[in-house]
């Protein structure tokens, strides 16, 4: 895109910020929803300050690059400070296993079958398939393997 290599750079980092952001601004809410405003207040001070300590440490060595590093760096911490909170006052159990090895394991499955898949079924008709196509066919079969999950754990629920 655009010929340029730093391009590259700016939308993988932008790319992993997107969610966080989204996160950050959800879990916000819900903790401002339950009444604990001074905590908003004092992790949107942490935020700032991790913020602040990038642009002095990072943006003279690595220029924007360094700021948009900053920003991820800051709205993760943020987002799992909003997550440690929410857990410890709602007295809710993580459950590691269901909710980030499972999503993971599923999402490194599905990109390894859309790629044999697109290499398999797209190699018969074009011989070299489109990054776009690999992952629509990478999509789609997370969307399936979900579904026949959630069919799955809903019948193990109903009674006999």
């Amino acid at each position: 895109m655009f010929h340029e290599d730093s391009v590259y750079i700016y939308t993988c980092i932008l790319s992993w910020l997107c969610p966080f952001l989204y996160l950050k601004i959800s879990l916000t809410s819900v903790t401002n929803g339950m009444g604990h405003t001074a905590l908003t207040f004092i992790i949107n001070i942490t935020g700032i300050i991790i913020r602040l300590a990038c642009v002095f440490l990072l943006i003279p060595k690595l220029g924007i690059t360094g700021y948009l590093y900053g920003v991820l760096i800051s709205n993760i911490c943020m987002s799992l400070l909003y997550i440690f909170n929410i857990y410890k006052k709602l007295n809710i159990q993580p459950d590691p296993f269901g909710s980030i090895i499972v999503p993971l394991c599923i999402a490194v499955i599905s990109i390894f079958s859309s790629r044999i898949i697109c290499r398999i079924v797209f190699g018969l008709i074009i011989k070299e398939a489109e990054e776009y196509t690999l992952l629509l066919t990478g999509a789609a079969i997370c969307c399936i393997v979900y579904i026949i999950l959630f069919i799955h754990e809903q019948s193990e629920q109903r009674p006999l």
